[in-house]
């Protein structure tokens, strides 16, 4: 036997031992994920994933100030929908120039991805006195809040008072940032005069 044909076979046992080597280590990788995917199991649909109870979470603004700030007595993640459900929440809005607003509800949902939050039962929103603004109070039964825009709209009925003045509708759409505001049926209330 020739050293060429010697070593053809050498190069061609070590090309052998490398595709084996190859196909051995595809084949236990395999078996890795197999293994792995049989182990981990799914929650069923509408289960939740985990809780926290007695929590302060602080949304930030670009600019590095705190935007807005929700706790409450217990916080649930449902993975299926990435949705957040919240026993007893207090949301504090904050932001430049303009007194914060506190608000108050039984339950509340929050939409992660699209940054929505959906107040339920007993909702109360207030916002204290300034030298450029009177007393703000709000109740209602369900309230959408979507904090990115500072806007807030319901279709229920709603019962505000500002000041002195007294306001009741069916629907509203407010923009907490250009104090916009809109009740939309069934309006009716009592609007104290400024004093002179």
């Amino acid at each position: 036997m020739s050293a060429q044909s010697s070593n053809r076979i050498r190069l061609a046992l070590i090309i052998l031992t490398l595709l084996i080597c190859a196909f051995g280590s595809f084949w236990w990788l395999q078996v890795l994920h197999r293994d792995r995917d049989d182990t981990v199991t799914e929650l069923p649909k509408g289960e939740p994933d985990y809780s926290v109870e007695k929590f302060n979470l602080v949304r930030m603004a670009k600019n590095g100030h705190a935007r807005y700030s929700i706790s409450g007595a217990k916080l649930v993640h449902y993975p299926d929908t990435d949705t957040f459900e919240i026993q007893q929440p207090v949301l504090y809005s904050v932001g430049e120039n303009r007194a914060p607003l506190t608000m108050r509800a039984e339950q509340a949902v929050i939409e992660h991805k699209a940054n929505k939050v959906h107040m339920h039962r007993r909702v109360r929103i207030d916002r204290a006195a300034t030298e450029n603004s009177a007393r703000f109070h709000l109740t209602s039964e369900y309230l959408l809040v979507l904090p990115d825009e500072d806007i807030m709209k319901t279709d229920k009925a709603v019962d505000i008072t500002f000041g002195d003045s007294h306001l009741a509708g069916i629907g509203m759409i407010a923009n907490n940032a250009t104090r916009e505001f809109k009740l939309l049926h069934q309006v009716r209330g009592t609007l104290s005069q400024p004093e002179k």
